[in-house]
This record gives structure tokens, sequence and C-alpha cells, in this order.
């Protein structure tokens, strides 16, 4: 369906917001701690701007729909990554504690790509259906944006319960990310509920405005070079209460290590 002009001018500022982020990330010397975000960051700029010159450079419908569906499917693997560098970042002195979390991402991944081929097989039974791949792009994302979304807000709560200290830079991140994946999951979903143009355009303005809110976000809370403050979900914390924690953690991670020995192989 055409866009409103306000939706328009909001995701005009939000890949504007998306390209100052990559730069900010590249001239701050971040690059290196953030590499799959700046990554995924690319990814996003690149197909809003191919997607952009397809509608209004060519006027190809077809050209439009076979990049939507494609950055669809590509997206939600540049989605993994940054959870994966998110999760490896927090836990990287706790290997046992990382693989852990890595399996649990793996494993909601796994079960989000089978519920996307069932979509894709479900709708390709229905022969009034012109187009499953498409239907199954949108139920897929669908599904990603909450599925990701659950995972972030339980890593919070994990982060939260210990609790885990981490530089400024990597908790701002994971709250970050985690406000995110809850924008993208509203916007995809408010949609099915009433009238579908006008929740089509409501969940334009909480995609592309969340995605916007989170980029500035992220370039105004973001601070370059060397960050040795310690924080937590609750709050900053001192070096000796930071000690304690870690120790905490280095017991769950020894017990962990032992009961599963493979998990380090």
């Amino acid at each position: 369906m055409p866009l409103s002009t306000n939706v328009q001018i909001l995701w005009l500022l939000s890949v504007l917001a998306e390209a100052a982020l990559i730069w900010r990330i590249s001239a701050t010397g971040l690059g290196a701690q953030f590499a799959l975000f700046r990554v995924f960051l690319i990814g996003s700029v690149t197909a809003s701007v191919s997607v952009a010159v397809a509608v209004f450079g060519f006027k190809s419908l077809n050209a439009y729909g076979s990049l939507f569906v494609g950055w669809g499917y590509l997206s939600t693997a540049f989605q993994f990554c940054v959870l994966f560098e998110l999760t490896s970042l927090a836990l990287k002195p706790f290997p046992a504690i990382q693989v852990a979390s890595r399996r649990t991402l793996q494993a909601f991944w796994g079960i989000l790509i089978i519920v996307g081929a069932g979509w894709y097989y479900y709708l390709s039974l229905n022969p009034a259906d012109k187009f499953p791949l498409l239907r199954a792009a949108l139920r897929y994302q669908d599904s990603v944006s909450i599925g990701f979304a659950i995972f972030v807000f339980i890593f919070l709560a994990f982060l939260a319960w210990m609790p885990v200290p981490l530089s400024r830079n990597q908790l701002t991140h994971s709250f970050l990310m985690g406000a995110f994946f809850l924008c993208l999951a509203l916007s995809r979903f408010l949609p099915e509920f009433g009238k579908f143009s006008t929740q089509a355009e409501l969940g334009s303005y909480i995609g592309l405005g969340g995605t916007l809110l989170v980029s500035l976000a992220w370039l105004s809370r973001i601070q370059p070079g060397p960050d040795d403050t310690l924080n937590t979900p609750k709050g900053p914390v001192n070096r000796a209460e930071a000690e304690r924690m870690l120790q905490r953690l280095a017991e769950l991670n020894a017990s962990l290590a032992r009961s599963s020995p493979r998990i380090l192989r």
C-alpha cells in the first residue's frame, strides 16, 4: 500500500539515523567491539536505499517485492548475529555460561526457522494465495521479532538476577536491542488487528519511530574510548561489589562446566 507523507519522512529519518550510527561506531573506534552490529546497520541502510531506488527510481514492483522478501529473510540472520555478539561480549569471562547462552539463542532461532518453513508450507497449500513466499516472509518476520524480543528480555533478566557487571556501553547496547526488537514485534502484530489500512499505518509509525528512537538513543548514550565503569541493570556498582558478583558468576560457570563438561568442547 502507498506510504503516507509522514511515514515516508519517518522512514528517511530512520535511515539517516542508522547511517549516522554507522559513522559514529567507526569514528569512535568501537567497530571491533560492535562489529556485527555495524554490519547489520550497513545491510539495513543498503536494503532501504535499494528498495527506495526500486520504487521511486525504476517504479518496479517486482524489484521491490524481491528486495523486500530477500531482506526479510536475510535481516533475521543479521539480527541473530547481533544477539550472538551481544551475549558473547557480556559473558566473555565465563565460557560455560557463554556457550549455554549461545545454544539457547541457537535453539530460539532454530524453532523460528521451523515456524517460517511451516508458514510457507501452509500458505503454499492454499491455491487462492498468489504470493505464498511474501506472506510466509511476513509471518516469519513476525515470529522472529517476538522470539528475539523474548530472548533479549530473558537475557536482561539474567543480567539483573546474577547480577552481571558490564561496561556502560555493553549494558546500554543490551537494553536498546531489547527495545528495538520489542518495537519490531509490535509493528508486525498490530496490523493483524482492526482495519488493515489504519493499523498498518500505526505499525509503520511504531516500527520506524522505534528504529529512529533507538538509533538516536544509541548515538547519545554510547561513549567512545575506554570504559572502566561497571554497571548492572539495577545501577552502577563499585569495584568491591563487582568483585563479589564476578566471584558468584565464576562459581556458576565452574558448576555448569562440571555438570556438563562437553559444553566447552
